[in-house]
């Protein structure tokens, strides 16, 4: 009886730890991997999808030439109209 239950610890432990040495692998890509590569496959940014940052880059990109055109007014002096005049001027 005795040498039934070491036989029988014995074969419980070799199985547990072969069980535990192999684990689940899996082989080459998976799933695992591709969702932690990823975690959010349809955010480009923080918060946002592709279409609204593209659509936030348009805005800004159109921002940024208004802002340098007018400061190329600033730069020319046409951006008020000119102190010689003989009307009243509210600049």
């Amino acid at each position: 009886m005795n040498v039934r239950m070491i036989r029988a610890a014995a074969v419980l432990s070799l199985s547990t730890a072969a069980v535990v040495l192999t684990g689940c692998s899996g082989g080459g890509d998976s799933r695992h991997n591709q969702i932690v590569g990823n975690l959010t496959p349809e955010l480009q940014g923080a918060s946002q999808r592709p279409v609204e940052f593209s659509s936030r880059e348009s805005v800004v990109t159109n921002t940024a030439a208004r802002l340098r055109w007018e400061d190329g007014q600033r730069a020319l002096l046409l951006d008020k109209p000119s102190a010689l005049q003989n009307r009243p001027n509210t600049w």
